[in-house]
């Protein structure tokens, strides 16, 4: 006997949910494509910002840390933490930032690199 609740997917039906998937996908590259790049990149340790900087700049900068030293290098609109004297190097292996809102944090030296966006409407595309 056959069960009344069974679900039987048509191809027409798995044919639309690959749409469906495909576009969803599309659409979070697209969005993430055309986010607004940011112009500088802040550098803070202890809560205090350091140094604000633009991004267009190609520079290293080295910081004597509770730790030992931090170096911070940017080149080609991109920032990322070359070489540190903490224990697990987590803020080496993040490697390349470059879209506004991304951080790399290096907790044993407390210093934060966070690339500044453009100011962002109060109101998002649905609400509108």
């Amino acid at each position: 006997m056959q069960n009344p609740y069974k679900i039987r997917l048509r191809p027409g039906d798995i044919i639309l949910i690959l749409i469906l998937f495909s576009l969803s996908i599309a659409g979070f590259i697209f969005q993430k494509e055309i986010a607004p790049g940011g112009r500088l990149y802040l550098i803070e340790m202890d809560g205090k910002t350091l140094y604000r900087l633009p991004l267009s700049s190609d520079t290293l900068i080295t910081l004597e840390t509770r730790t030992g030293s931090i170096s911070i290098r940017t080149k080609s609109g991109r920032v990322c933490v070359s070489e540190s004297s903490c224990p697990l190097k987590i803020c080496v292996k993040t490697g390349w930032i470059k879209r506004p809102g991304e951080a790399i944090i290096c907790v044993p030296n407390r210093m934060v690199v966070r690339i500044e966006g453009e100011k962002r409407k109060n109101v998002d595309a649905i609400t509108e």
